[in-house]
């Protein structure tokens, strides 16, 4: 899956080598929650995520329980347009929780507007979904995809092609896993009215765990090279490029 696109400019790239950028927000109940790890010398490093029902959830934002990354210092502009690409590696003995979901990466709206992020891959029970919204009522849409249980102990390859905005703003939410294209939509909400300070978060954000049933008492995700590039505007008279077959 090719990162640098015609047309593109990466504007953001964290590969983990020199641990976890200072820029990050990390949101953990405990030191323990986020490690860099290698699987061989040659390997590149990876972030593993790792969270239990037990942690002491006071300790972060809200009391609820998560432990993710805020990668904030790049923000996301409604109406511009970006690929952004990472991958995901589940445990071999990942649990599946068909009691409540969890988000495994999101597009977090900026400011300090309240509400569920605007696109969310979530982990619900044996299956995937995305979660895609934006600040009108009512809005969320969310598509069911993928098997868990086949990925288990492997490398998954996700790519977002991402135009964020509200009802009527030629907005674009494609996913792509492993090169296929899971979930497309357009011309449909995706993000908070005039909101150009989202971010991406990557990390497990398991919000009803304290409150609810659950069928699991931990879980641990991987987290590979992140990457968000934006397209840069084409030039009056020029032809602009597709990503169509090129992932």
């Amino acid at each position: 899956m090719k990162s640098n696109e015609p047309g593109y400019r990466v504007v953001m790239r964290i590969d983990w080598r020199d641990g976890i950028p200072r820029s990050a927000g990390v949101q953990t109940a405990t030191g323990q929650a986020t490690t860099i790890v290698k699987t061989n010398p040659s390997a590149e490093p990876r972030l593993r995520i790792q969270i239990n029902r037990s942690d002491p959830f006071g300790r972060v934002a809200n009391g609820v329980p998560r432990a993710e990354l805020s990668l904030g210092a790049t923000k996301i502009v409604n109406g511009s347009e970006y690929l952004l690409d990472w991958s995901t590696t589940l445990s071999d003995d990942f649990s599946f929780d068909y009691s409540q979901p969890e988000i495994v990466t999101q597009i977090l709206q900026g400011g300090r507007t309240l509400g569920a992020p605007p696109v969310a891959l979530v982990i619900n029970g044996d299956h995937y979904e995305l979660r895609v919204h934006s600040d009108v009522p009512h809005s969320m849409r969310a598509y069911k995809f993928g098997s868990i249980q086949n990925d288990r102990g492997r490398t998954v390859c996700w790519r977002l092609h991402y135009i964020p905005g509200t009802v009527g703003e030629k907005s674009t939410t494609e996913l792509y896993k492993d090169g296929q294209q899971v979930v497309s939509e357009y011309d449909q909400g995706n993000a908070y009215s005039g909101d150009n300070d989202a971010s991406i978060k990557v990390g497990i954000y398991k919000w009803l765990w304290l409150a609810q049933r659950s069928d699991v008492r931990s879980l641990t995700i991987e987290y590979g090279n992140v990457t968000l590039s934006r397209k840069d505007p084409v030039p009056a008279g020029a032809a602009g490029s597709s990503i169509g077959g090129r992932l």
